[in-house]
């Protein structure tokens, strides 16, 4: 006998989500079960899958799982997390704080203006040294970058997933680079434990127009953690102020960051798209 499952369908700037609500529910998802949903033409389609779960800890209002479109495990996601916060707000609490718990990490969001601004402490940016790239790895980046000057533009940047940012100043290079990624095999290969590869145009100071390939879901309209680990990349090295407006196809966030050893904070909206229903 099937199972209809309760969800709803929200994005963050075009990064697109599926909520199950598993308080009133249950839901526990196989790899094959989230890859079948997340099929746009023949499920429901989606970037990621957030599963939010009740809280058994008085330090935390809500549990969130993260699933990639891939199927695999994610513990981070910026734009995930405004569509989670703005949803709790609609259907469970009015509360303006959540302090939201995933597996590795935990996050505290804001909601302003009845849910149309939502802000989430991404925590503080670590960055990693370049000597842990492997000598593949780094032969790989060489042949992605074709112009040594901007190979060497580029940072390490963990925001509770790992980042690869690069600094791109020509938009038809970022093309380039995008067919490249697409069509490469090695990059589960080269990166096992998964990478996000964020390409940075910087307009100026206080702009930026940023492309992401994320791990598990290929290129996605939106990334916020993408945008928090290229602001901290750009604010370290003194190309940005500490506030800066993200560009993507779809829109912008703001990040802001005071700098080492403080939390980032990313700033934008989260659209609801629908409620439905799905049989397993």
């Amino acid at each position: 006998m099937k199972k209809k499952i309760l969800f709803s369908k929200m994005h963050g700037l075009g990064n697109d989500f599926v909520i199950v609500n598993t308080i009133h529910q249950k839901f526990f998802p196989r790899p094959k079960i989230i890859r079948m949903f997340a099929r746009r033409t023949l499920g429901i389609g989606f970037d990621q899958l957030l599963i939010l779960r009740e809280s058994h800890s008085s330090r935390f209002d809500f549990y969130c799982q993260i699933f990639n479109s891939d199927g695999t495990e994610s513990f981070q996601c910026g734009n995930g997390f405004r569509c989670l916060a703005k949803y709790i707000y609609v259907n469970i609490n009015k509360k303006p704080f959540h302090i939201i718990r995933t597996k590795k990490h935990t996050v505290i969001t804001s909601i302003k203006d009845r849910g149309k601004e939502i802000t989430v402490n991404m925590g503080t940016p670590r960055f990693i040294s370049k000597k842990v790239l492997t000598v593949f790895q780094k032969e790989w980046l060489r042949q992605l970058l074709t112009f040594e000057k901007e190979y060497n533009h580029f940072e390490m940047v963990n925001i509770g997933n790992s980042h690869l940012v690069f600094i791109i100043q020509d938009s038809k290079e970022i093309v380039r680079i995008f067919r490249l990624i697409h069509s490469s095999l090695r990059i589960n290969e080269l990166f096992p434990k998964g990478i996000n590869i964020n390409l940075m145009q910087i307009i100026n100071r206080k702009k930026i127009f940023l492309k992401v390939y994320e791990r598990g879901s290929g290129e996605t309209k939106s990334c916020g953690s993408g945008a928090c680990a290229s602001v901290a990349f750009g604010i370290k090295y003194g190309f940005l102020n500490n506030l800066v407006f993200v560009y993507s196809e779809e829109g912008y966030l703001k990040v802001y960051w005071k700098g080492r050893d403080y939390p980032i904070f990313m700033t934008g909206p989260a659209t609801y798209v629908y409620d439905g229903s799905i049989s397993i």
